[in-house]
């Protein structure tokens, strides 16, 4: 996943997670042009709210 995402919510996700660049895509809504996921990935390296 490349982009910035705001999450409405972040059930099931711990502190942790967050940190590490997890992010729950049903409840994420793009903050800005350019982004881009792969559902067919097996870990999605960014966090919510900060650009990778």
């Amino acid at each position: 996943m490349s982009g910035a995402v705001e999450m409405a919510a972040r059930y099931g996700l711990t502190d942790q997670e967050i940190s590490a660049g997890y992010v729950l895509t049903c409840q994420s809504v793009p903050k800005g042009e350019g982004v881009e996921l792969d559902y067919d990935a097996f870990f999605f390296p960014v966090s919510a709210g900060r650009k990778a």
